[in-house]
């Protein structure tokens, strides 16, 4: 991009806080980031205490313990509620197809319209060049 002498260049935490989807990318990078340091971390402290297994052990199970229960989010819904959704999307699609089916119907008789306008136009256009030919006709016997 162009500046010139007048403008200044936006700041990097103006352009993040702007933007949505560079806001998310920064997000992830940071989270990421953490996850991986906290894995540097975990693997630090099991080299150093490999010569106590039983510990090991326990920090292994702990970590894993606590980044499924990170993963795995809590089940928020019922079977009730779940019911209700699906029943609104039902209601939702029957409206959809009514509408469609309107919207056919109207541009069905659209199309029917335009075709009667065009055979009538067709027809009245078929006169009109037969009263020309026999016009030209005529004038063919009168030279």
């Amino acid at each position: 991009m162009e500046y010139t002498l007048r403008m200044r260049r936006k700041s990097t935490c103006a352009i993040i806080q702007e933007n949505k989807t560079v806001r998310d990318l920064v997000k992830d990078i940071c989270k990421k980031a953490k996850e991986r340091d906290e894995k540097e971390r975990n693997q630090e402290i099991i080299r150093k205490r490999k010569s106590d297994g039983s510990k090991i052990a326990t920090n292994i199970n702990n970590a894993t313990k606590a980044s499924v229960s990170q993963m795995v989010p809590p089940i928020p819904f019922s079977i009730e509620t779940i019911d209700e959704i699906y029943n609104e999307q039902v209601q939702k699609v029957d409206r959809l197809i009514v509408m469609s089916r309107e919207t056919l119907e109207g541009r069905n008789r659209e199309i029917r319209d335009l075709y009667k306008q065009i055979s009538q136009r067709r027809s009245e256009l078929i006169k009109l060049i037969e009263k020309a030919n026999y016009k030209l006709e005529m004038l063919k016997e009168f030279s």
